[in-house]
């Protein structure tokens, strides 16, 4: 119960003071140089590229504009750690990817939960 209680406050408290990164066009950085859509124009993807390839970091978003995930591709491939909006990491390496996931549910997800958001907005807001 107590666990309960714990996440509902995580879930209505905290959430709202991280704040919402919805992306619109004129807020898109110049160093993010390809994008994608869905079929409704809502932005899916930004990405910087080098000698026209991936490479760089990478936002992805969800159908309604919310950043969904952050990470960096190096020639066209998914590397190092990718940070997702529901507190998971992903590690790619070559042509594998370990899956990490918090080990309990929703306690310690706000520190993953901050640091997802402060990715996105350094790299949204050009924030060193």
């Amino acid at each position: 119960m107590q666990y309960l209680r714990i996440y509902i406050y995580l879930l209505f408290f905290i959430s709202p003071i991280i704040g919402s990164a919805q992306i619109k066009m004129g807020d898109i950085p110049p160093n993010f140089k390809l994008y994608k859509y869905y079929p409704d124009s809502t932005i899916k993807a930004i990405y910087e590229i080098r000698n026209d390839i991936l490479s760089g970091y990478s936002i992805e978003f969800d159908n309604n504009g919310e950043p969904v995930a952050i990470g960096k591709y190096k020639n066209n491939i998914k590397k190092g750690k990718w940070h997702y909006s529901d507190c998971t990491i992903i590690y790619y390496k070559k042509t594998s990817q370990e899956v990490y996931t918090l080990p309990y549910c929703g306690i310690g997800s706000l520190p993953r939960m901050k640091k997802f958001h402060k990715l996105v907005d350094k790299h949204l807001n050009n924030k060193k």
